[in-house]
């Protein structure tokens, strides 16, 4: 079983979510994920808005003009409660996906970490990950748009996951983090290995993208389509070398 927490945010949490998301905003401009710069732009508060316009600003200036009025003007604790028990009613469904990537673990070194942490972005969307000093996989999930497909929740928290998992063994080894297309080869391993995870769990989830299709793969990945003869159709092969081998063969 993973081992999985959801704490509420501080606000001084709260506030480094936020600063990080509008911070890195050329980023996921620059990589087709301009719907959160529209989702800031459509805020209903103009400290958001003067965030956006201020957003090159060093981190400790950007900090020292925001955090304050973050906390006083914005931050409410009572604004995470509901998701709270909206992502720990489904953790269940999560739990349910433990043994498929269990089974990646023993045959190729998938990684399961010994302890998750779900951080909930009231000022964010999608979701991202990181791993602290602690070795904690810290699954930042969006609740912006509102959460209001439940299934949403556990393949977005299970995607995470993966990433956590291949980070140290596959991506970082190979390189596969440097743009613009090594980045959706990644998406790409990942939502392979997520649709094989979640089969069962979550068996007629589709995700929607941006320009309001349905698809198994994201729409932005697409022309990174020889990715899934990468991964295969039974990714509990040796998923390490096949994209080693890959790597060779395409001299990179």
């Amino acid at each position: 079983m993973f081992h999985i927490q959801i704490p509420l945010p501080t606000p001084q949490d709260a506030f480094e979510m936020l600063a990080n998301n509008i911070r890195r905003l050329d980023w996921f401009i620059a990589h087709n994920r301009s719907n959160r710069l529209d989702f800031f732009l459509n805020y209903p508060h103009p400290i958001i808005h003067e965030m956006v316009q201020n957003r090159h600003l060093s981190q400790s200036d950007f900090t020292l003009k925001y955090q304050d009025d973050f906390s006083k003007k914005l931050y409410d604790e009572k604004r995470y409660i509901p998701f709270m028990k909206l992502i720990s009613d489904e953790l269940s469904v999560v739990q349910a996906c433990y043994p498929k990537l269990k089974r990646l673990q023993e045959s190729w070194g998938f990684e399961i970490l010994p302890h998750y942490q779900i951080d909930l972005d009231i000022f964010g969307i999608g979701g991202r990950y990181f791993r602290d000093e602690e070795n904690t996989g810290h699954i930042l999930l969006g609740t912006g748009s509102g959460l209001k497909e439940k299934a949403f929740i556990s393949h977005t928290i299970v995607h995470e996951m993966i990433h956590l998992g291949i980070e140290d063994l596959i991506i970082n080894p190979n390189k596969l983090k440097t743009p613009p297309i090594y980045q959706e080869e990644k998406e790409r391993i990942v939502d392979n290995l997520c649709s094989y995870a979640t089969k069962k769990a979550i068996p007629n989830y589709q995700r929607k993208w941006s320009n309001g299709s349905f698809s198994r793969f994201q729409e932005i990945a697409q022309h990174c389509a020889y990715m899934d003869k990468v991964v295969g159709k039974q990714p509990q092969k040796n998923l390490v070398k096949s994209i080693q081998q890959f790597l060779k063969e395409n001299n990179r």
